[in-house]
């Protein structure tokens, strides 16, 4: 679609120079984030967990009984459980419902691996399955891998509802991106990782085992260049790096998914045809390059079309 060569953008240029090409602001959104979870590992192993994990137990009517049985006993139990939640899968084709998917499994992290246990007891298939899952969920590198995709997720889908609305403008959506921007470029400081960390520090106890390094493996010599590499000092710098890196990540791709040529273009049109229609005369050069002579004559009309309708409302008001 938007290929430079022999995409439809492309072809469509070649016919005719007026025409314009903005890529949809919430499906270049998600695109920025489907590329952040591609590209950081602690992401990728997080979805990839949280399909699995649904995949087990809500498409199976036993389990997910089971599972419910449970979030009942915790929150007769425990006054300040929860309220009961279900479970809910992530889909394509809906893009703002990543962060409450994963907040479903924070809230519900004691009753998940409750589940686990007991379906790791059987003696079949299933059971290999949910024993492979709860040894992740007792891991602390999961737990934070959920926190920190829930952050990415919550203020990305948060401007995806705002793009999706049908009164949005193309200089609002601009806008908006690059609030989100600014917001995640906010959370890369020392002392936002510091509180991001005690967090998931504090929230994670009785639930996963103590942070640890992961445990370094020997280069084969075919492969070793001489070069050591690096070592974290503790698990905390290990997942402060990982924690910068994926916030960086995000910034960059909004850079480049919202960087469009043709976006600017747009905005000046748009802002004309707004002003126009307000009864404001301003100079666009790119409407004359962009518009054919029909489109501008009407342009140029609707001021005097704003004038008359105002005149007619102002005599209807009076009989």
């Amino acid at each position: 679609m938007s290929g430079v060569r022999s995409g439809v953008q492309a072809l469509m240029k070649k016919e005719t120079d007026s025409c314009l090409h903005v890529h949809c602001f919430a499906h270049s959104l998600n695109l920025c984030i489907q590329d952040v979870v591609r590209k950081s590992e602690l992401l990728s192993n997080c979805i990839e967990f949280f399909l699995q994990l649904v995949q087990l137990i809500k498409f199976s009517s036993k389990r997910l009984s089971l599972f419910q049985d449970i979030q009942q006993q915790i929150r007769f139990g425990d006054d300040s459980a929860a309220v009961p939640s279900s479970l809910r899968p992530l889909c394509p084709t809906r893009w703002t419902v990543r962060h409450s998917a994963i907040d479903r499994v924070l809230n519900n992290y004691k009753a998940l691996m409750s589940c686990l246990r007991q379906v790791e007891e059987g003696h079949d298939e299933y059971a290999a399955k949910a024993r492979g899952l709860l040894i992740q969920m007792e891991s602390f590198e999961l737990y934070f891998s959920l926190k920190l995709s829930f952050v990415v997720f919550s203020a990305a889908e948060q401007l995806s509802i705002n793009l999706q609305a049908k009164d949005t403008t193309a200089g609002e959506g601009l806008k908006g991106a690059h609030l989100l921007q600014a917001h995640v470029s906010i959370l890369r400081s020392d002392s936002k990782f510091s509180a991001f960390y005690e967090d998931v520090l504090q929230s994670s106890q009785e639930l996963t085992d103590e942070p640890v390094l992961p445990r370094y493996r020997k280069i084969p010599k075919r492969l070793d260049d001489g070069s050591q590499p690096h070592r974290f000092a503790s698990p905390e710098e290990r997942y402060r790096h990982a924690y910068f890196e994926v916030l960086e990540q995000v910034c960059g791709e909004i850079e480049r998914r919202f960087d469009q040529s043709d976006l600017s273009v747009v905005q000046k049109i748009e802002s004309f045809l707004i002003e126009s229609a307000n009864g404001q005369h301003t100079l666009c050069p790119e409407l004359h390059q962009n518009l054919e002579k029909d489109h501008i004559d009407i342009v140029f009309k609707l001021p005097c079309w704003q004038t008359q309708l105002t005149l007619h409302l102002v005599d209807l008001s009076r009989l």
